[in-house]
């Protein structure tokens, strides 16, 4: 069995505040890049209503908005890629809902040095989105909500 699982995240994923909320520390990490993806924003009414309700009951409201990596020729997705325990993996899947909300997948992302890594990720299929860069240009700010709330999520 494996003793670690390679996660890329991304949006607040990528900060060791969240990763710190979500496992109860803050893992290893390097900074890497997630190629022919882009970053996304849901907004409230494209998230499915099942997880709307558990928002809802966490203290959000329609204002809710969180990123989303979606495929996207030629576009890219920046964030860390993290070592962490297959136990934190899986409290990182609870976070995101997986298969309710975002889905895992398997993908390749590149460090700093270009070197390929096969990691595991969450993405979003087939929903409405607006790309990231038309509302935050080339730099979004990692939580598009207020942070505060963010790390109270289930």
């Amino acid at each position: 069995m494996t003793s670690t699982v390679r996660y890329f995240g991304y949006g607040a994923n990528k900060t060791p505040e969240m990763m710190e909320a979500m496992v109860g520390r803050v893992p290893m990490g390097v900074p890497a890049v997630l190629e022919d993806f882009e970053l996304c924003i849901q907004e409230w009414l494209e998230i499915p209503s099942n997880v709307r309700e558990i928002l809802f009951r966490c203290g959000w409201d329609p204002s809710f908005k969180t990123y989303c990596a979606r495929r996207a020729k030629g576009k890219k997705v920046n964030g860390m890629l993290w070592v962490l325990t297959p136990e934190e993996h899986a409290l990182v899947g609870n976070w995101e809902m997986h298969g309710q909300w975002f889905e895992p997948l398997r993908v390749v992302v590149k460090d700093e040095q270009g070197t390929a890594f096969d990691v595991l990720t969450e993405i979003m299929q087939g929903h409405s989105m607006t790309p990231a860069l038309e509302v935050y240009g080339a730099s979004p700010p990692p939580f598009p909500v207020d942070e505060g709330k963010f790390s109270k999520l289930p």
